[in-house]
């Protein structure tokens, strides 16, 4: 699942997260994304590719112990 807009929950409420309460907590959702935002500057020395790159068709070698 892809994400593309910032999200906000009441996990004491709603701890499955299904209400995104972002637009009733502007200000605090603006804090937060401050916050983060030297975090979210920060990039892998070598790049990681998306999830499930390189998935299909793999393999795995035969001395993994590999449990289904």
């Amino acid at each position: 699942m892809k994400i593309d807009e910032n999200q906000l929950f009441r996990i004491d409420t709603d701890p499955n997260e299904k209400q995104n309460v972002i637009n009733d907590h502007q200000k605090l959702a603006a804090e937060l994304l401050e916050f983060v935002k030297p975090y979210d500057a920060i990039q892998p020395a070598v790049p990681m590719p998306d999830y499930g790159v390189g998935q299909k068709g793999f393999v795995a070698p035969k001395e993994w112990k590999v449990v289904k």
